[in-house]
């Protein structure tokens, strides 16, 4: 945790960030810490966050990554305030509450959410 919260200050140093920000991570940095040592990874923590937007003109953003990374950043999201993803300029709404209480039952896994304006469309699930 300590090089995560050096990488904070340089942010800030660097005028990046903030002071109000750098507080605000460095306060999830420290209750990601906590919740880590509190709950050890379970089998269930293996699992994906799989996320794919189709803009509709062929150009495509599919990414997975674990859930435990996942985790950290929606607490660092909502710490800031953020309930948006901006894919290529346009901001998506998501519901951070929504995904930590999928995200906290070790069982599930399959859709969270899918959202489409007609051409673009975005899905949301856990593998």
């Amino acid at each position: 945790m300590n090089e995560e919260i050096k990488r904070v200050l340089d942010m800030l140093e660097e005028g990046k960030i903030s002071k109000d920000d750098a507080v605000k991570l460095i306060e999830a940095l420290k209750e990601n810490e906590v919740t880590e040592m509190s709950a050890p990874e379970k089998p269930a923590e293996k699992r994906k966050f799989h996320l794919i937007a189709d803009k509709g003109d062929g150009k495509k953003v599919d990414i997975t990554i674990p859930t435990s990374v996942l985790k950290f950043g929606l607490t660092i999201a909502k710490k800031l305030g953020k309930s948006t993803i901006n894919i290529d300029g346009n901001e998506i709404p998501i519901d951070i509450d929504k995904i930590n209480e999928v995200l906290k039952d070790p069982d599930f896994s399959g859709k969270v959410m899918e959202a489409t304006d007609g051409e673009r469309k975005v899905i949301i699930e856990i593998v």
